[in-house]
């Protein structure tokens, strides 16, 4: 029984302690301490979740951006050509026995509409890209042939090199397609 006695007596005397007030103020610095490191870590979450959400954003326009511009390059070279394609044909049929007037005049409008999307479409390419400088090189080259074509035909030729025609339009297409994997790379690497 003497042993319980004590046993009591030393917790009456551990507990008899003013220790308290430092027990509290070590719980509640301790719950400051915690408040502050989630209001800290919250922050930093956060903002690098507003860091992600902006990267992401700007790969979405970026990607928007390279497809628009894709697409709007392959619609003007389908243009360029169907035009192109026209004035080469045109090229090929006979004048008209005095007809010469209509003739140029019909000539000069397709030769308008296919200067200007060379035009715009040189305008977009970027001549330190290689691929791009080639699709401008083929384009140039193009308007060059049919120039020469033109010549031919009011020198009273009628034969006109078909298959460097071809060559040269497949070399614009290919140009393009390379144009094209290039910026689905660059998209893939933005996702």
């Amino acid at each position: 029984m003497d042993q319980y006695i004590r046993l009591l007596q030393q917790i009456a005397d551990n507990t008899a302690r003013n220790d308290s007030v430092w027990i509290a103020i070590a719980a509640g610095a301790a719950g400051v301490l915690g408040a502050g490191l989630t209001a800290w870590c919250s922050y930093l979450i956060a903002k690098k979740s507003q860091q992600t959400e902006e990267k992401r954003l700007r790969a979405s326009v970026v990607t928007a951006e390279r497809l628009r511009w894709l697409q709007d390059i392959r619609q003007r070279l389908a243009r360029f050509y169907v035009q192109l394609d026209m004035q080469y044909n045109y090229l090929k049929r006979p004048i008209p026995t005095g007809g010469q007037a209509d003739y140029q005049m019909q000539l000069d409008i397709l030769s308008n509409e296919v200067n200007e999307q060379c035009n715009i479409i040189t305008l977009m390419m970027n001549p330190q890209k290689p691929n791009q400088n080639q699709l401008r090189s083929a384009l140039h080259e193009a308007i060059r042939f049919i120039a020469v074509c033109a010549k031919q035909k009011s020198a009273g030729g009628t034969s006109f090199n078909d298959t460097r025609y071809t060559e040269i339009k497949q070399k614009a297409f290919d140009s393009l397609t390379i144009i094209g994997i290039e910026t689905w790379e660059r998209i893939k690497e933005l996702e």
